[in-house]
């Protein structure tokens, strides 16, 4: 999947020549083209990333145009998942205890005085 665009800040204080001279720093993120990013950090400009979930990524000339989105294994699913594993094993262990023994029959030979 190609990234076409990125929601960033610029912590730079001065003229921003990629954007035309404005000057920074630019602490609210926006979205801005894959593109200019490029331009921006080809003329050493911090350009930092902004995640959904508010993480931030320091972005340069290896990470500009790809997915830096954070993989987070969420803990609760892992937790859940252990929690049915140690379930089910409990209810296995029980059924197998549940289940009757069978017993073979004692069968007493007859004995019968003569």
């Amino acid at each position: 999947m190609s990234v076409t665009r990125k929601k960033i800040r610029i912590p730079f204080n001065g003229p921003i020549y990629g954007k035309h001279g404005l000057y920074g720093p630019i602490t609210v993120p926006f979205l801005e083209e894959v593109s200019v990013i490029g331009s921006l950090l080809i003329q050493k400009t911090p350009v930092i990333e902004v995640h959904d979930d508010g993480t931030e990524t320091v972005l340069n000339l290896n990470n500009f145009n790809i997915d830096n989105t954070p993989v987070v294994v969420e803990e609760k699913k892992q937790e859940e998942a252990v929690v049915d594993t140690i379930k089910s094993s409990q209810n296995n262990q029980n059924q197998r205890n549940s289940q009757p023994n069978e017993q073979k029959k004692n069968i007493k030979p007859d004995v019968t005085s003569k």
